[in-house]
């Protein structure tokens, strides 16, 4: 049994015992499903109903309907069984990218030391491949392929980092710049899953 990292919860809504949820889980629509479970402190909850509101996931849970029921939850980190997402076989979790190879165009190989966001819709890997780089996973450089578990990623000319400084990728083809990353990124914008404890209960 495998949990996978989905949010926080951040606050209540109203008097009726609803809870929002900072995510920037790839596949929400999977994860907030009604009738799916999310793990809280290692116990299940039903969800109950889910909206979206101002970017933020609202859900109510078991048999939950008065906001002093559920004050206990807020601050909480949020999970799910993997095997719940029922994910299609090109739906890769940001946990299994991790342990992809990266090759390059001309035959250099990397690995992933982290994936996070730089912006809701912009999610950067921090990659090794010889030299640490910072790469959109949107850009047209990069190919994942799952059957091989490999992210193939075109020849990067020009890749800086440092302290707070923008990181800009160029395509060999025409040293066009196609992605400007900001390197000095909160730590809560890292999508990699804290150690967990995979002792469930449920009520």
């Amino acid at each position: 049994m495998e949990k996978i990292y989905l949010g926080k919860i951040t606050s209540t809504h109203g008097i009726k015992g609803e809870l929002k949820i900072k995510s920037n889980f790839t596949y929400k629509e999977k994860a907030f499903r009604t009738g799916n479970h999310l793990i809280i402190d290692n116990r299940q909850y039903e969800i109950k109903t889910h909206r979206v509101h101002k970017g933020l996931d609202m859900v109510t849970l078991d048999d939950y309907h008065d906001i002093n029921e559920v004050l206990f939850l807020l601050k909480k980190n949020v999970y799910i069984e993997k095997e719940e997402l029922n994910l299609g076989k090109e739906e890769v979790l940001d946990e299994d990218l991790l342990k992809y190879q990266i090759l390059t165009t001309s035959g250099k190989k990397g690995i992933i030391k982290e994936i996070f966001y730089a912006s809701p819709t912009n999610k950067i890997m921090r990659a090794v491949i010889e030299k640490e780089i910072l790469v959109p996973l949107a850009s047209p450089l990069v190919k994942i392929d799952v059957d091989k578990k490999e992210i193939i990623i075109g020849v990067v000319v020009v890749a800086v980092i440092a302290g707070g400084a923008i990181i800009y990728i160029k395509s060999k083809n025409g040293n066009k710049i196609i992605a400007k990353v900001n390197s000095n990124k909160p730590k809560n914008d890292t999508l990699k899953a804290p150690n967990i404890d995979n002792n469930i209960k449920s009520e």
